[in-house]
């Protein structure tokens, strides 16, 4: 795993979260508890239009607040 953003990322004010038990494929994407992406792609190129990953975008509040707690 890569961090080399992660040190521009918390200056930005992003929290990370990093699973410490194994190897987990899925990424979970928070944006001010309103926007919610969920799934296998990475934000890349590759992942986004070469490989075939996907992600669920939920653009609702109410969802994205509940899936922000259970995963913090």
């Amino acid at each position: 795993m890569t961090k080399s953003y992660f040190k521009d990322l918390l200056a930005a004010g992003v929290d990370i979260y990093l699973y410490q038990n194994s190897f987990l494929h899925a990424k979970v994407i928070a944006i001010n508890e309103k926007i919610v992406s969920i799934g296998s792609a990475n934000f890349n190129t590759r992942s986004l239009y070469l490989d075939y990953e996907a992600n669920a975008v939920l653009f609702n509040k109410n969802i994205a607040e509940d899936i922000v707690r259970k995963i913090i």
